[in-house]
């Protein structure tokens, strides 16, 4: 078991989108694409042989335009980092699909970390959890930060593959 983060700095999406006008995307798209591709690099550098099942809290709109871009990506995206997935993600209830509750909990606690962070600079490591996060620290994390210079890769990639911009 572990966990996965991802983080998306407002300032830095917004200047790269600047950069890259011919491309706006959803911040959720984003992150919805990076936690997946996280995950399964993560799981393919253990050298795990199981797959995942892509399980995401219902995000109504957002979630038929991230399904959409799963699609999209299938098509770019090598084909043995598919070998580790069990299907194509899906959105459900967390009232109906529990542990889903816990990740809404843990990402909360991730984005009241950045929220309060952000500007004093203090590190992960150094802050001051609540107890039940405490616990859930535990588990072996994947974090990620999609700062300025991953945004302006992904969109220079965008721009490579989609000259004419979408």
């Amino acid at each position: 078991m572990f966990a996965v983060t991802a983080v998306l700095w407002w300032d830095d999406l917004k200047k790269a989108q600047a950069e890259y006008p011919k491309y706006k995307i959803n911040p959720y798209i984003v992150l919805f694409n990076h936690v997946m591709a996280s995950a399964v690099i993560h799981v393919m550098r253990l050298n795990l042989t199981e797959q995942i099942d892509f399980v995401f809290d219902d995000q109504g709109r957002h979630g038929d335009m991230a399904q959409e871009s799963y699609r999209i990506a299938q098509r770019a995206i090598p084909q043995e980092m598919f070998e580790y997935v069990a299907g194509p993600p899906s959105h459900k209830c967390d009232r109906v699909v529990l542990p889903l509750q816990a990740a809404d909990m843990f990402a909360w606690q991730a984005r009241r970390f950045c929220s309060e962070n952000e500007k004093s600079g203090t590190r992960y490591e150094d802050y001051t959890f609540s107890p039940v996060m405490n616990i859930l620290n535990d588990i072996p994390m994947e974090q990620s930060n999609l700062h300025i210079k991953k945004l302006r890769s992904f969109f220079a990639g965008l721009k490579e593959k989609y000259p004419d911009g979408f």
